[in-house]
C-alpha cells in the first residue's frame, strides 16, 4: 500500500468533486437535483455495493473479531464526539453550534469518499471490514446526528426507527453473507456490482456539488473551521491508530479503520443542518475545508500506517 496509489486514489476521487462543483456553479445541478441524487445513492447505489462486499470478500476474520472491531469503532466515534464537544467550549463558536461541533468531528465522509477509498487501495473484498467499521455511522448520524445537528429550537424526536436504513440494515445483510459464507448466482452478483459501481462517481459529483455553494472568503477565514478539521482528520485518526494497534491485531483492519476515521467532515451535514434547523453555513464550509486538506492528509496517513 503506497502512498503514490493513496495519493492517485484521493486525485481521481477529488476530480469527480470538481466536476460536481462546476456543475453546482453552470447550473447543471441545483439543490433540488443534488437531493434527488443523494437520495439515489443513499438509498440504492451504496447499499448495493455494501452488499456485495459481503459476497466478495475473501479474508478470514471470524465473528467475534468482528464484534471486537464494531466495539473499537464505537469507541472511536465516542471520543471524536468528545473532542468535538471539548472544542466547542472555545470562544470561536456560538453556544448554539456546540452539538453541532461533536457532529463535525464524530461523522465523515465515509460513505461518499471512505468506502471508495477503501475499495480502491485494498480491493472490493476489503470494503466487508471497512463496513464493519463504518456500522456506528449507519446506526447513528441518521438518529443521535440529528440531534447533534438541530441547534434546539426545532421539535426534534428520536425513535427507534431513526435507528433503521437502508445502508445499516445492507451492512447487516453483507455481514450475514460473509459469516454464512452464502453465495449468489452470477446474474444478480452482476446486478448489485453494475449497480454498486455508481456509487463512487455520483457520490463525488454530489460532495463537488455541495461544495460549490461556498466562497473561498466565507471558508478560509474562520479559525474554528480549522481547529475542527485538524480534529476530524488529524487528532481523530491519530486516537484512533493508537487504540486500533493495542486492541485488533489484524494489520489490514488497523489501516481500514484509521483511514475512515480520517475522512473529512461527513458532507450530509449540511442537508440534516437544513432538515433539522442547525447552522448549514458552517456545516458546508467544514466539509469544504476538511475535504480540501484531506487531500493531503489521507496519503500522509497512508504512510504513516503503511
Amino acid at each position: 500500500m503506497g502512498v503514490e496509489t493513496a495519493l492517485s486514489q484521493m486525485i481521481v476521487l477529488f476530480f469527480g468533486i470538481i466536476v460536481g462543483f462546476v456543475a453546482y456553479r453552470m447550473g447543471i445541478l441545483d439543490d433540488k437535483g443534488c437531493k434527488s441524487v443523494t437520495g439515489l445513492v443513499m438509498n440504492i447505489t451504496l447499499p448495493c455495493f455494501i452488499v456485495l462486499s459481503g459476497l466478495t470478500s475473501t479474508h478470514a476474520t471470524s465473528g467475534p473479531d468482528m464484534l471486537k472491531y464494531f466495539g473499537v469503532s464505537v469507541t472511536c466515534y465516542c471520543i471524536a464526539a468528545i473532542l468535538g464537544l471539548l472544542a466547542s467550549r472555545l470562544p470561536f463558536f456560538e453556544r448554539k453550534d456546540m452539538r453541532l461541533c461533536a457532529f463535525m468531528t464524530t461523522f465523515g465522509n465515509t460513505g461518499f469518499i471512505g468506502l471508495p477509498f477503501i475499495g480502491g487501495m485494498f480491493g472490493a473484498d476489503a470494503v466487508l471490514y471497512a463496513t464493519v467499521f463504518n456500522l456506528p455511522f449507519n446506526l447513528l448520524v441518521f438518529s443521535i446526528g440529528v440531534y447533534l445537528v438541530s441547534d434546539g429550537s426545532s421539535d426534534v424526536k428520536i425513535n427507534p426507527r431513526m435507528f433503521v436504513n437502508p445502508n445499516f440494515v445492507a451492512s447487516l445483510i453483507a455481514i450475514a453473507f460473509y459469516l454464512l459464507g452464502v453465495t449468489l448466482p452470477e446474474l444478480p452478483t452482476s446486478c448489485l456490482s453494475t449497480i454498486g459501481s455508481a456509487t463512487v462517481p455520483l457520490s463525488m459529483i454530489i460532495t463537488g456539488a455541495t461544495l460549490g455553494k461556498e466562497t473561498p472568503k466565507d471558508v478560509f477565514t474562520n479559525p474554528g473551521l480549522y481547529l475542527l478539521s485538524a480534529i476530524k482528520i488529524v487528532a481523530v485518526p491519530l486516537i484512533s491508530f493508537a487504540l486500533l494497534t493495542a486492541l485488533i491485531p489484524d494489520p489490514t483492519m488497523v489501516r481500514i479503520g484509521t483511514l475512515l476515521m480520517a475522512m473529512p467532515i461527513a458532507a450530509n451535514a449540511t442537508m440534516l443542518c437544513i432538515q433539522y434547523g442547525g447552522n448549514d453555513r458552517m456545516a458546508s464550509r467544514g466539509v469544504f475545508l476538511s475535504t480540501l486538506f484531506s487531500v493531503a492528509t489521507i496519503p500522509l496517513f497512508v504512510a504513516f500506517i503503511g
